[in-house]
């Protein structure tokens, strides 16, 4: 990929400064291939994260796991906002419940968040 910078093309990836790695485990199995379709639970999952900040990378790591390259230029990312996130995740859930983990690269670190 190229990307411009300063008006000369750089050769990279360029992402915005704040960037967080994300990883969404759901209780059920909501993320299998077939649903990553228009409207599909991974569809509405990406929806829902784009309300706080920019998706910016996806990978499935299995039927309930899926790890997200997340951009909040915005600010500071929090543990409040990954509740936030959470309660919205649980309420487009057919079945089950969700949980969120901040990570540094793919490997995700510390305790995953509850909703209060």
């Amino acid at each position: 990929m190229v990307a411009k910078v300063n008006g000369n093309p750089e050769q990279g990836v360029w992402f915005e400064r704040d960037v967080s790695f994300v990883e969404i485990t759901s209780d059920a199995t909501d993320f299998e291939v077939a649903d990553f379709d228009v409207n599909g639970i991974v569809d509405q999952v990406v929806r829902v994260m784009q309300t706080r900040g920019t998706v910016l990378g996806i990978s499935r790591e299995s039927d309930t796991v899926l790890h997200l390259v997340y951009g909040h230029a915005g600010g500071e990312f929090t543990v409040a906002i990954l509740d936030e996130l959470k309660a919205e995740l649980d309420a487009i859930a057919d079945t089950g419940t969700f949980s969120l983990v901040l990570g540094t690269g793919w490997t995700t670190f510390g305790s995953e968040t509850t909703s209060s």
